[in-house]
């Protein structure tokens, strides 16, 4: 089971934290900065850490600093949160060593997208290969399926597309990418028809890559979807939309 760390910096936060944590499907743990951080997050050695951060102090940056530098964590993501927006951290915060970044207030369904979304990458960043992908980008969301749908990417959906992160998706636009599955049968069209249910009566979008012919011709997936040939495609599609 993956292991998360929560960071906090002030004890009178660490309650509105820990309710936030509950019901995560990773072990979570709460400490303290200031109560010998750097001695657990060694030897605990956790896959990602959340870092409640103030980046007008330089004891943050120094200690993201140390934590890069360190061989035992300098690969463990870093989520910080923020208790306001900072401008200069948002453009920043890559170069200084974080993955990524939330503002309070968060949300449950926010922490455990964001959590999700950092620790994929952090597995993809590392050589393997996650059989469902879920890319989020200003208001779009584009799930990419890399392995067999039957065997592989069926039976990690449930895993995956969690209630908390359709409810954080829902209002999205959404886009099914299926270019990377190796093959795929006409019997296996049902799996698209029934995974694009999940959303009730939205209609998302398909990136069909090279099985284009086949959902033409063996469904009638086009009648319930935007067919697309390449990301690129779709996008074009997409900003045509924002412009009218």
């Amino acid at each position: 089971m993956e292991l998360v760390v929560a960071i906090e910096i002030d004890k009178k936060d660490e309650e509105e934290m820990k309710n936030l944590l509950s019901g995560l499907k990773q072990k979570t743990v709460l400490v303290n900065f200031f109560d010998r951080v750097d001695d657990y997050v060694r030897s605990a050695k956790p896959d990602l850490i959340l870092l409640t951060i103030d980046p007008t102090l330089k004891v943050f940056a120094e200690y993201i600093r140390k934590m890069r530098n360190d061989p035992v964590t300098k690969d463990i993501p870093v989520i910080a949160i923020l208790n306001k927006r900072d401008n200069n951290f948002t453009v920043s915060h890559k170069r200084l060593g974080f993955s990524d970044y939330l503002i309070k207030p968060l949300t449950k369904a926010a922490l455990e997208f964001k959590i999700y979304e950092v620790l994929a990458h952090a597995k993809l960043s590392r050589g393997t290969i996650q059989e469902i992908e879920v890319i989020r980008k200003s208001k779009k969301t584009r799930i990419q399926f890399n392995a067999n749908l039957a065997k592989h990417v069926l039976p990690k959906i449930k895993y995956v597309l969690t209630p908390p992160v359709i409810k954080a998706i829902s209002n999205d636009s959404i886009s099914i990418d299926i270019r990377n599955v190796p093959e795929i049968t006409a019997g296996e069209l049902l799996i698209l028809d029934r995974f694009m249910k999940i959303f009730g009566e939205k209609k998302l979008a398909i990136i069909a890559g090279k099985h284009m012919g086949l959902l033409i011709s063996e469904s009638d997936l086009q009648e319930k979807a935007d067919l697309f040939m390449s990301v690129e495609e779709y996008e074009a599609f997409f900003a045509r939309g924002l412009s009218t």
